[in-house]
């Protein structure tokens, strides 16, 4: 009984972050003219309109789609991310021959990407996975960069007393102390993907939950785009609370030492 009142304790402040969206739902629900409202449509009216517009599994499916772009564009910001990151952090000449060429890709807004890569690579899965990557790969490369400059000179100097290579330098000593600077990158990277996602499936993909919100906004079905704008809500904090949970189990045993950044 202890414990029970003890972790309903605990979940206590993180359900009290919802009252605010409780609070406004209600009040926006009890106001009369919301009801059948053109462009303010009362919270009841959503889950109707989801329901007669699309049904639960056409939802669920563009959801995964949408998913599945979010977990490859990510994947493939992780892996080039810590590599380049790690390198350009640890090797001072990569560092002086990238800084300038990554500061100036760094700079261009993510969404100006979308045209070219259509252009180059045409209105496939292939061009989402690409933008999401090229969006998401910067919080995971500064991070890792970060922390791989910054790994202990003494742990250095052990390796290098060692007689390790430089190779195993990486793989043995900056790699470990990375890690959760690189898992924190992800995980600032992850609602960036998302984003980009859902603005591509709007800008003309035929898949995803941003194609069924952009077709809502056309037919001027307003009940509708609410709806599913609160259902890409409760999908984003759902992938969020889940990569945190992955993230602090896999990190709860990780050496203390090499927690960098």
């Amino acid at each position: 009984m202890t414990a029970s009142l003890h972790r309903l304790s605990g979940l206590a402040p993180w359900l009290l972050g919802f009252l605010p969206l409780v609070v406004g739902l209600v009040i926006w629900e009890l106001i009369p003219s919301a009801h059948g409202s053109p462009f303010f449509p009362a919270p009841s009216e959503w889950l109707d309109a989801l329901r007669s517009q699309h049904g639960f599994g056409e939802i669920v499916s563009e959801l995964a789609a949408t998913l599945r772009s979010v977990v490859l564009g990510l994947l493939v910001a992780t892996i080039v991310g810590s590599v380049i990151g790690i390198a350009v952090g640890f090797f001072r000449v990569v560092r002086l021959s990238l800084s300038t060429t990554l500061e100036f890709l760094r700079a261009l807004p993510a969404p100006v990407i979308i045209p070219i890569a259509v252009l180059a690579l045409g209105q496939t899965e292939t061009m989402k996975v690409f933008c999401v990557a090229f969006a998401s790969v910067w919080p995971v490369l500064l991070n890792s960069a970060s922390a791989a400059s910054s790994t202990n000179a003494l742990l250095v100097d052990v390796g290098r007393t060692l007689q390790l290579s430089r190779a195993e330098q990486v793989r043995k000593v900056v790699l470990p102390s990375t890690v959760p600077s690189i898992l924190l990158g992800v995980r600032v990277a992850l609602p960036v993907a998302l984003i980009l996602t859902i603005l591509i499936e709007m800008l003309g993909s035929n898949v995803g939950i941003g194609s069924l919100l952009i077709e809502a906004q056309r037919a001027y079905q307003s009940a509708d785009a609410f709806g599913l704008l609160f259902v890409v809500g409760i999908f984003g904090f759902a992938l969020n609370a889940v990569f945190a949970g992955i993230g602090w189990l896999f990190l709860r045993r990780w050496p203390e030492g090499a927690e960098v950044g």
